[in-house]
């Protein structure tokens, strides 16, 4: 059977009009949550352990219209696909990618924060957050 996609390729991608903001990949089995930070970094949160910043994005995607969803199974379903079907009005929430797979768009302070990053970096990327 084709492997889906190579989980130790998937990382945060800085969002393509707000460098302040990145589209960080998920995949949702059940009640595990494996949320990818690139690095062989994957932490898995359940729904209760999921963080309020990952938590609030996902509930609106879930709550959007889903069109149009990738097949999993098929050879082209791959990063690519993955990282760009998004809707457009939801371009700085998150989308679903397939059945499992989502990516949520979090800010770079609360993704430093779930890497385990020190906050006090805000020289690195300025206040104009």
């Amino acid at each position: 059977m084709y492997d889906k996609i190579n989980t130790d390729n998937l990382c945060p991608l800085t969002h393509p009009d707000n460098w302040h903001l990145y589209r960080v990949p998920l995949r949702r089995v059940g009640d595990d949550h494996y949320v990818y930070f690139g690095n062989g970094l994957c932490r898995i949160y359940t729904s209760k352990t999921l963080p309020d910043c990952i938590k609030h994005k996902l509930t609106m995607v879930l709550a959007s219209n889903s069109i149009g969803l990738a097949d999993e199974d098929s050879r082209s379903f791959g990063i690519f696909s993955l990282m760009n079907v998004c809707p457009q009005h939801m371009g700085e929430i998150g989308w679903r990618s397939s059945n499992t797979y989502f990516v949520v768009v979090i800010s770079r302070e609360d993704l430093d924060s779930l890497i385990g990053e020190a906050l006090d970096k805000e020289c690195e990327y300025g206040n104009d957050t």
